[in-house]
């Protein structure tokens, strides 16, 4: 017995506005650091708050949680906890 799985055309464009958005915000960013560098340097820091160690660490782990099939909302929880201390 087989199965076959049709999907519509608005399940097959899924995400799509996700990695469109991820696209325009790379490109603001590197035009406010070609054209305001000292304004680039702001937005770094408000992106990467605290040590850039804690925050590589804590942003690896939220990306391992989420391929493990943790909940985004608890995922993002933790993250926040883990950089800046929330929910302490």
């Amino acid at each position: 017995m087989a199965y076959e799985i049709h999907y519509g055309p608005e399940e097959k464009r899924r995400g799509g506005g996700a990695v469109f958005l991820a696209m325009v915000l790379v490109l603001a960013f590197l035009a406010v650091g070609a054209l305001w560098p000292e304004r680039a340097e702001q937005l770094r820091d408000f992106l990467t708050p605290g040590d850039p160690a804690v925050t590589t660490a804590a942003l690896e782990d939220f990306a391992q949680e989420l391929r493990g099939g943790k909940p985004v909302t608890e995922a993002l929880r933790e993250l926040a906890r883990r950089i800046k201390g929330y929910g302490d």
